[in-house]
């Protein structure tokens, strides 16, 4: 799968998504929480938006096997060791989450810019849009913690 295509950015996403039920999981803070939940409920609407644009995507040559999502595969990971011997879970998670919203939205301009003549170029804006927000929205939670 090439790192350019919108299965590529779905597949991120969904893996991204996995870190923030896990933090909404194991954290205690019920303010968090509801942030959390109210932030992957905007990365569930994205794939949603996303999804029709896959089936043409689908048909291209796969010239990279190695999907962007084993990045996410990675945090996830390394937060559930984390998550054992961390005294702060909470400022490792939104460390985490923030670190995923960057790559997602790495991966949304690097679509962009490569094909710009795509059609579907004002979804991906728009979910490059609800992204930024989601990170913001983590900074600003952890400048406060």
């Amino acid at each position: 799968m090439k790192n350019e295509n919108i299965a590529s950015i779905i597949e991120l996403i969904e893996s991204g998504n996995d870190i923030y039920s896990k933090a909404i999981e194991n954290i205690d803070n019920t303010s968090l929480n509801n942030v959390l939940v109210e932030l992957l409920r905007v990365r569930e609407r994205a794939v949603l938006e996303l999804t029709p644009y896959t089936l043409a995507n689908n048909q291209e040559d796969s010239a990279d096997d190695t999907p962007v999502s084993y990045t996410i595969k990675a945090r996830e990971v390394y937060s559930d060791v984390m998550k054992e011997v961390s005294s702060d879970k909470e400022s490792m998670y939104l460390e985490q989450l923030e670190g995923v919203e960057s790559k997602v939205l790495k991966e949304i301009e690097n679509l962009i810019t490569s094909h710009p003549e795509q059609a579907d170029n004002s979804v991906l804006l728009k979910v490059r849009s609800d992204i930024k927000s989601c990170k913001e929205k983590l900074s600003s939670i952890s400048l406060i913690s």
